[in-house]
């Protein structure tokens, strides 16, 4: 980003209505990217309330263990970003939609993986 020659019109962010969507998606957009938002959205949808009535945004609330919603998610797109917590491997929905657009492996996705909570230790 930050004025590089843009490669792709329209991104999937695969979990992007969390902490990291909430600073992605708006930068995405503020770009110029076509931002399509896959998240079941467990902890509310607040992080992205303030870029909501962009034009450039599709938000699909759903659940990537569902193959047809990630294949919904990811239809048209040119560039795929999954965002999840380390600790979680990738759905195998998400690989089989990736599979049929084209894209191979996890490999090719730009993976930001945020790192899980720490566990409570016992005082």
């Amino acid at each position: 980003m930050g004025g590089a020659a843009k490669r792709f019109e329209k991104v999937a962010v695969i979990g992007g209505g969390g902490y990291v969507g909430s600073v992605l998606v708006p930068r995405l957009l503020d770009e110029g990217y076509e931002v399509v938002v896959l998240d079941l959205f467990i902890y509310g949808e607040e992080p992205l309330a303030p870029v909501r009535s962009n034009p450039r945004l599709t938000v699909i609330k759903g659940d990537v263990r569902d193959q047809g919603t990630v294949r919904q998610a990811v239809h048209g797109c040119e560039a795929v970003i999954l965002v999840r917590r380390a600790d979680r491997p990738a759905a195998p929905a998400i690989e089989a939609a990736l599979a049929a657009i084209g894209i191979e492996s996890l490999g090719e996705v730009v993976t930001f993986a945020t790192p899980a909570a720490e566990p409570e230790k016992d005082a």
